[in-house]
């Protein structure tokens, strides 16, 4: 990876690491909290100390790669988070390491440091016997992981939005009742013609706890494919029920 004279200049007052997930993680936890908030984040309002350890530290492997850039006051201006999991490639166990929340502070940014942030995190995965390395990166952050990274584009994944109480999405951008009326009926209309239908068989359920028979039938379901997760009890009820009882108890 070749740099400008300009580009070493401007990266030499930084530097990065790893850091663990027990205990230097404070820090970190403020300064996502300013990031998320000068960056107009979705997450901002949301984000918790408790959620982040439950993402990082409680995960079933329980390893998680956190890694950080510094300025030279030795403020993190940087972050770069990649959890492992656990996997299966042909049917043989294997890590997974799937790159996410990564961000930079507004003050820091077009300087190429996300770039050097990158280069540090994946060089230093390859010292954790990581099998594959796979992420969802959005627009901005592309181009780094294909060109600096050697990241291959596999797909890209369409979403999918079933609205429940289309009168919030509405008020969001208007405050006129008969807007939010007229707009609430057009959207349930439309709803009504292109949810999926199901099969006149076919019953909906929704389980309290996750099962070994939920466990189970999601084996069976990934067996066929050649890379998955494993989502075995310890994965599902960690991703799902203890995640629910955390954000309930946020609410209280």
């Amino acid at each position: 990876m070749s740099m400008s004279e300009k580009e070493k200049s401007q990266t030499s007052a930084y530097r990065f690491c790893r850091i663990d997930v027990s205990d230097d993680a404070d820090a970190l936890l403020e300064q996502i909290k300013i990031i998320l908030r000068e960056g107009d984040s979705h997450n901002a309002d949301v984000f918790t100390d408790k959620l982040w350890r439950w993402q990082y530290r409680d995960l079933p492997t329980k390893q998680s790669l956190i890694y950080v850039a510094y300025n030279n006051s030795d403020k993190i201006v940087g972050y770069y988070h990649v959890p492992v999991y656990q996997g299966r490639i042909h049917g043989w166990e294997k890590k997974f390491a799937m790159v996410q929340d990564v961000a930079m502070s507004a003050s820091e940014r077009g300087r190429g440091l996300f770039r050097q942030l990158a280069c540090y995190a994946n060089d230093d995965m390859l010292n954790h016997d990581i099998d594959i390395a796979y992420t969802f990166p959005n627009n901005k952050s592309i181009h780094t992981f294909i060109k600096y990274n050697g990241y291959h584009k596999v797909a890209v994944y369409d979403t999918y939005l079933m609205p429940v109480k289309t009168s919030l999405l509405i008020k969001a951008k208007t405050k006129n009742p008969l807007f939010v009326f007229a707009g609430s009926a057009m959207l349930r209309l439309y709803s009504s013609f292109t949810r999926a239908k199901s099969f006149p068989k076919e019953k909906l359920l929704i389980s309290e706890k996750i099962t070994e028979e939920l466990s189970e039938f999601y084996d069976r379901f990934a067996k066929p494919f050649t890379f998955h997760l494993q989502k075995d009890f310890d994965y599902m009820n960690w991703r799902y029920q203890s995640k629910q009882l955390l954000l309930t108890a946020s609410f209280l």
